[in-house]
């Protein structure tokens, strides 16, 4: 993506963390190319690349993690 990762509140990335440890099918909310899409997803890893953080959905799928804006319940705060 051309425009700069923006790093994401510990306690956001603590909730994706969570939901990816257990397993469990989740909703997100995903900001992608000025539109949003509703995906439900097992995030089955949660890496870095160069200065870049990702969540891998389903084992296929990769966002980064600020392009989630909400998981489940719970909306990414904007700042930390």
């Amino acid at each position: 993506m051309a425009d700069d990762y923006q790093p994401i509140a510990c306690g956001f990335y603590d909730e994706l963390g969570i939901r990816m440890m257990r397993g469990h099918t989740c909703t997100l909310l995903l900001e992608v190319d000025d539109d949003t899409e509703e995906v439900t997803a097992v995030i089955t890893d949660i890496y870095s690349d160069g200065d870049e953080e990702f969540a891998e959905l389903n084992g296929s799928r990769r966002i980064r993690l600020d392009r989630i804006a909400r998981v489940d319940h719970v909306t990414r705060p904007n700042a930390c």
